[in-house]
């Protein structure tokens, strides 16, 4: 899996992740057949630029594709499209040019694997059974000065659910995939399945059903946990430790609670401007470069 952040502000577009990819499948050993987690890489590229423009791409989920990375498959879309034809392209035509091309790829990856598992043809597999497999682009439409993301969804069931705005130019704030437990925990003071479970025990115990009186009862009470940040005005530099914060929560969370260490490695983050591309910034220190 994966930790992946990314942060729209006034000035550009702040993404991070992790670098661990965990390797699922069956090897043989010669004490026999081990199955599930094989192996744990801690240096995997899950963060791009797209030629040399002001959008980048941070990827979660799914590691590899018929035994491909991530990596490769950005650098053959990329080989496919040609600079002058992307270059007036919007950060939504991106978002659907790379639903398109990753959906045929995944779906040539895991249909036979699926329809054999289900037991039923691949399009009547609901999407939250099938791997999943994300991408958030962010950047700067063409003459346009505020950025904003959007969601790549690969293993939907079509383009109109796979791709999808997250924020808006103007929508100052983060958003968060892949892992995230240990992120929203921190943001909303809580576990969104540990509070429903206590909530379906007291109606149980009472009786009664959940209605939208008591929901907007609840609510309020809820939402004063949640750490309020202020996002219009923060500065690239904030938003870089701010996403680097988020990256070691849950690299530290999956390091020392039981279970395999799925989010890990160094971090990768990027700062996308406008007019200045992607720039990546130094693993120690946390600065941009100025170069």
């Amino acid at each position: 899996m994966t930790i992946a952040v990314a942060c729209n502000l006034a000035d550009g577009v702040v993404m991070g992740a992790d670098s661990a990819i965990t390797i699922h499948g069956a090897v043989e050993t010669p004490t026999g057949k081990q199955e599930g987690i094989v192996k744990v890489y801690n240096d995997a590229e899950k963060l791009f630029q797209l030629y040399e423009l002001s959008v980048g791409v941070v990827t979660y989920g799914v590691a590899q594709l018929n035994l491909r990375t991530i990596d490769s498959y950005i650098r053959e879309f990329e080989h496919e499209h040609s600079p002058k034809e992307v270059r007036e392209w919007s950060i939504q035509q991106f978002a659907k040019e790379l639903w398109g091309f990753f959906n045929i790829r995944y779906r040539k990856a895991f249909t036979a694997v699926l329809e054999q598992k289900c037991e039923k043809p691949f399009d009547e597999i609901e999407p939250q059974k099938r791997p999943a497999l994300g991408l958030m682009v962010g950047g700067f439409n063409p003459n346009e000065y505020l950025s904003e993301l959007w969601d790549v969804i690969v293993h939907s069931q079509n383009a109109e659910d796979g791709v999808k705005q997250t924020r808006k130019p103007g929508d100052f704030g983060s958003s968060w995939r892949g892992q995230i437990e240990g992120v929203r925990r921190f943001h909303k003071g809580f576990s969104f399945e540990h509070l429903q479970s206590v909530i379906d025990v007291i109606l149980k115990h009472f009786d009664v059903q959940m209605d939208q009186e008591l929901e907007q009862k609840i609510k309020p009470i809820v939402g004063q946990a949640e750490y309020i940040i202020p996002w219009g005005g923060m500065p690239l530099q904030e938003g870089i430790d701010y996403v680097k914060f988020c990256l070691d929560i849950m690299i530290g969370q999956t390091k020392f609670v039981i279970g395999a260490p799925t989010c890990g490695g160094n971090v990768r983050i990027g700062v996308i401007q406008r007019d200045k591309g992607l720039r990546f910034v130094t693993e120690t220190g946390f600065e941009m470069r100025t170069v």
